[in-house]
């Protein structure tokens, strides 16, 4: 462009041309020393153009090296899921053995439950028969009191008449009976 424009104001300078192609030639300069500027936009925004498709490669090859890491952590999680399908697997074997303990747990309650209800009416079933047991021996006990009473009252009374028939021979005897027996004795005694 500048060649183009020195090469115009030298034909300008040095030939004679008539007015019209002189300001013909002038409007020519001025639009190439417009489009100069527009062509050093241009240049810029080329520089510009060039340095983003720089940055854009280098945007894209760090895109690259991240979609690798992406790729290599896709794997490893990858890997990780499938370790935690087989643990899963093995849990729920687990879980599926704990419902089966929890089934025969149950049933085992169950039973313990019978168990205990049979305990409890053979428990009741003894306590009734112990209840009645003891009722029984509480029973002849008092008729055994009673016999008893009636038997000591029947040996007090013969005791009371037994002493009542000493008393009427005692009051019979003379008094001092045996004391004068023992002192007859006593003076036989001396007298040999």
């Amino acid at each position: 462009i500048e060649k183009e424009i020195k090469k115009l104001e030298r034909r300008q300078e040095t030939t004679s041309m008539s007015l019209s192609e002189e300001k013909k030639l002038i409007k020519e300069i001025d639009a190439l020393k417009a489009s100069k500027k527009l062509v050093s936009d241009i240049k810029s925004k080329d520089a510009t153009m060039d340095d983003l498709k720089v940055q854009r490669k280098s945007l894209g090859d760090q895109i690259g090296a991240k979609d690798k890491e992406i790729d290599a952590v896709s794997a490893e999680i990858e890997k990780v899921n499938a370790s935690m399908e087989a643990i899963n697997k093995k849990d729920q074997a687990k879980r599926d053995n704990v419902k089966e303990l929890f089934t025969e747990r149950d049933g085992i309650k169950k039973e313990i439950t019978a168990k205990i209800s049979e305990k409890d009416a053979l428990r009741d079933d003894f306590s009734e028969k112990n209840d009645n047991w003891y009722d029984y021996r509480r029973a002849i006990k008092a008729q055994q009191k009673i016999q008893y009473e009636e038997e000591k009252a029947k040996r007090d009374a013969e005791r009371a008449e037994y002493e009542a028939k000493l008393e009427a021979e005692e009051a019979k005897k003379i008094p001092y009976e045996a004391e004068q027996e023992l002192c007859e004795f006593l003076a036989s005694y001396l007298e040999r």
